[in-house]
């Protein structure tokens, strides 16, 4: 996919290349500018810049014009993200940094930070904590001995061990003075945070506020650009495989009824069972691309509709070398729509069986939990790198798997939750990949 970066609705005139030059016979500083850069959108000029000519030397002049290349050098928004920090670590000689973006629908703060070896997602009320206090009142906090200031929250080095001695906590505001994100510094190399800095920060801070602004429009873009994509596709299920499938299931119910030679009656009954197969993707696939999917629910025993579901499947998992172990708990009474609810199963089954190239088993399990049942898929497996779990329910997300539609857990999800419960997945490339499904007891 392509994009316009002259578009005037999406701001990448990004610094893209600057040449630092010294001219010893005037001796000043020149920018040496990128030609689509419109200075206009930048409160960071060459005029600001000079202006604090006296107070940088020439290398940490240079060394922040790095850190604007860095900064801006990138449009995906988790290399954006990464990118600023890394920057901001450098340039105040810090030994570790934290980006908070500001989430103004729930009034919070929030970042990814990596805990015991995963990435994990934190956040803060506005107002709590000094992250949460500089994102409400939009002034820098440099404190000496974090300890000494009662906003200080220790929890986080409780938990991981490290010990936070000094802090720079700077708002990232965007061009209306607004603040769209904090930055949180620990622990200076030279055994506090100077003036000097704050300085350094609010030098790349406007760049640092439109590269997240223009990481977030092109994720937006991304994201429209998918959901046309999966409006196309439910209209070629619907209309160019949906009919034509259904027809053939048609006409093979209709050879069923005939007296047919035994082995010919065989490879109709065959024919049959996969093009139901085929027609219940295609129909859940539709519904979940048109968000019209009609549930008739009726109260049904879990594990008799579990047990059911696997003689379904078996030729799936027979084929990949796979066996299913069930390790139900005592038996409830679950109200769904059968059809929809196998979906979901084949689509965690399917996936569990292409995680064991070499086969193996797929335990599925089932406890009470309260007025819920949770039922449990696990399998050893390759499991999912912790970077990609953030996007196993993205529809059209199909990392490393070329001939695979991306939409198998994106229709379970939309299924559980059609059907008042929950869907969670956890895995590591140790102990495979556990999927939960909460479901509510009938």
């Amino acid at each position: 996919m392509e994009y316009n970066t002259n578009h005037a609705e999406v701001n990448l005139n990004y610094i893209n290349s600057k040449e630092f030059v010294d001219n010893k016979e005037k001796n000043s500083y020149n920018w040496i500018n990128n030609e689509n850069i419109n200075l206009d959108e930048f409160n960071m000029t060459t005029e600001n810049i000079e202006q604090k000519e006296s107070f940088l030397s020439a290398e940490q002049f240079e060394m922040v014009i790095k850190a604007l290349q860095l900064v801006n050098a990138n449009v995906k928004k988790d290399d954006v993200l990464k990118n600023i920090v890394d920057v901001a670590v450098n340039l105040t000689n810090a030994d570790r940094g934290t980006l908070y973006l500001v989430d103004k629908e729930t009034n919070e703060i929030w970042s990814k930070v990596l805990i015991g070896g995963e990435v994990s997602e934190i956040r803060l009320k506005i107002g709590d904590g000094l992250s949460g206090w500089v994102a409400e009142t939009g002034e820098t906090l440099n404190i000496k001995d974090v300890n000494e200031d009662e906003r200080f929250d220790g929890s986080f080095d409780k938990a991981t061990g490290y010990k936070t001695k000094n802090m720079l906590v700077f708002p990232i505001k965007n061009k209306t003075e607004e603040t769209v994100g904090v930055l949180q510094l620990l622990n200076s190399l030279k055994g506090g945070f100077s003036k000097q800095d704050e300085m350094f920060l609010s030098l790349i801070s406007i760049n640092t506020s439109l590269a997240l602004e223009n990481a977030s429009l092109v994720e937006q873009l991304v994201t429209s650009e998918r959901n046309t994509s999966i409006g196309k596709m439910g209209n070629f299920l619907t209309y160019d495989l949906k009919k034509p499938i259904l027809t053939c299931k048609r006409y093979a119910e209709h050879l069923k009824k005939k007296e047919l030679p035994f082995d010919v009656k065989q490879v109709v009954n065959l024919l049959d069972e996969q093009l139901d197969q085929v027609s219940s993707q295609i129909v859940a696939a539709s519904g979940f691309t048109e968000g019209t999917t009609l549930l008739r629910r009726q109260p049904v025993s879990l594990n008799d509709t579990l047990h059911e579901f696997a003689i379904n499947i078996h030729n799936l998992v027979r084929s990949n070398n796979c066996k299913i172990e069930y390790e139900l708990g005592h038996d409830v009474k679950i109200n769904v729509d059968k059809k929809e609810f196998y979906q979901c199963y084949f689509n965690i089954i399917k996936n569990a069986c292409e995680a064991l190239p070499d086969g193996g088993n797929i335990v599925v399990s089932s406890e009470s939990a309260g007025e819920n049942v949770e039922i449990l898929f696990n399998d050893k497996g390759v499991g999912i790198p912790s970077s990609d779990m953030e996007f196993v329910f993205e529809p059209l997300w199909s990392k490393n798997k070329i001939n695979h539609s991306g939409l198998g857990l994106s229709i379970s999800k939309k299924i559980v939750e059609d059907h008042g419960g929950e869907i969670s997945i956890q895995s590591d490339k140790e102990n495979g990949t556990n999927v939960k499904i909460s479901l509510p007891i009938h």
